[in-house]
């Protein structure tokens, strides 16, 4: 699938309509919280320039097929056009981490006209009995992707209830 998407901490929201920010207190990032959603902002240059992560806990079984995900990539997508912004979106995909099941999908939006766009990664991990919602954001794709395979990282081997208390507000 492809589509246009652009950055910024408040399109990260749209993008995944209310995700909780970056949910791991790691050195080098600050925690901050907006309507529900856990923020983690980037304080230091080896998670890259206006790097973001947002977690938020969403239940269980939230996603339960690749199909589905796509579908709401989809959708979410359609939103941030009829927003007026450019999307391109890499493929959607699975993948099997323990007990977890993490759906993710890479974006770059941009805003028409503006300066220069934004790279996410955004995806669900799916727990036995809890899902998280994650959003990585920054300048570069590699920065944007490193820093959400050590947040997932992080989730995925972590019990249930540490991963839980990190992406609560």
């Amino acid at each position: 699938m492809r589509a246009v998407v652009f950055a910024s901490p408040s399109v990260a929201v749209l993008l995944w309509l209310g995700m909780a920010g970056p949910a791991v207190a790691l050195d080098g990032w600050s925690r901050s919280v907006d309507g529900g959603t856990t923020f983690f902002a980037c304080r230091s240059r080896a998670c890259g320039r206006d790097a973001v992560i947002s977690c938020r806990v969403v239940g269980g079984n939230a996603v339960t097929s690749t199909e589905q995900y796509t579908a709401r990539v989809r959708s979410q997508i359609e939103a941030l056009r009829g927003a007026g912004r450019q999307v391109e979106a890499g493929e959607t995909s699975r993948s099997v981490l323990g007990d977890r099941v993490l759906f993710q999908a890479a974006y770059f939006v941009r805003v028409p006209g503006g300066p220069r766009g934004e790279q996410f990664r955004s995806g669900f991990l799916v727990g036995p009995t809890e899902t998280f919602s994650i959003v990585s954001s920054s300048a570069d794709a590699k920065t944007t992707r490193g820093n959400f395979d050590r947040f997932v990282a992080r989730l995925a081997s972590r019990p249930s209830a540490e991963s839980v208390a990190e992406c609560l507000p």
